[in-house]
């Protein structure tokens, strides 16, 4: 069981590591993007919004529509993945496929390396552990 338990933590470490150096590598120009929309789309087909377009019950998620500019092409894309506290007017940094510039990623920060760094040392210090009881 406890080397179950640690398997599982290297396999998330390597997952997580593997997915930031992934997108590092595939996402290399970067840009600045406008937030010029947001699309509201509920995870539970129940809309329901006050008058300004809140919701107001249910389970809603943002999407905003990014604009940006890549070699003189103008872009306008909304993101694949709900962002909490977006805004209409926000600028954001946006890491983009050179190869696609449709295919982009707002968050490319080292947060997943650091999670699967985390996860592998606890993987460690468990492996310690159980071979320090035996």
């Amino acid at each position: 069981m406890q080397f179950f338990i640690g398997g599982i933590f290297i396999l998330f470490g390597i997952i997580f590591i593997g997915s930031s150096v992934y997108q590092k590598k595939k996402y290399t120009g970067v840009t600045t993007a406008k937030v010029v929309d947001i699309s509201r789309e509920s995870r539970n087909n129940i809309n329901n919004y006050n008058n300004n377009g809140f919701s107001i019950g249910g389970n809603v998620e943002l999407y905003p529509i990014y604009e940006f500019e890549i070699n003189g092409n103008k872009y306008t894309q909304k993101a694949s993945s709900a962002v909490r506290g977006a805004f209409i007017g926000q600028t954001v940094q946006l890491h983009y496929n050179p190869e696609n510039p449709s295919q982009f990623s707002v968050n490319n920060s080292n947060t997943f390396t650091i999670i699967g760094g985390v996860l592998a040392i606890l993987a460690g210090v468990f492996a310690i552990i159980i071979f320090s009881i035996k």
